[in-house]
């Protein structure tokens, strides 16, 4: 009688947990994921991904729009000036990702 009880105890215990619903994430779309894809395919500037462009874009709205995110932002700033634009990056005297970080935070 007591297995039969731990039994009806464990099944009971169990039974909730595949009648949990998942329910789908109600984000917005990213806007900037097809302007990407346009720009990216346009070929423009070769080294630049829909990924890397992405992330540039979003940081660059949390940072002008929302007012946060600004290490993000100066990040893929710098990332992007660094693989698409290496006369410029060198222009500036950046030996690296970080100095170019460093800069942009004591300019702002």
């Amino acid at each position: 009688m007591k297995k039969l009880a731990m039994f009806v105890a464990a099944t009971a215990m169990a039974i909730p947990v595949p009648l949990i619903v998942s329910t789908p994430a109600n984000a917005a779309p990213n806007s900037a994921v097809g302007f990407c894809k346009g720009y990216v395919a346009s070929g423009y500037d070769a080294n630049f991904s829909v990924g890397q462009c992405t992330a540039l874009l979003t940081t660059d709205t949390n940072y002008y729009d929302k007012d946060a995110g600004g290490d993000g932002f100066a990040t893929q700033l710098c990332l992007y000036y660094h693989n698409n634009y290496p006369d410029f990056y060198d222009y500036y005297g950046w030996d690296s990702v970080s100095d170019c970080v460093q800069e942009l935070h004591t300019e702002v």
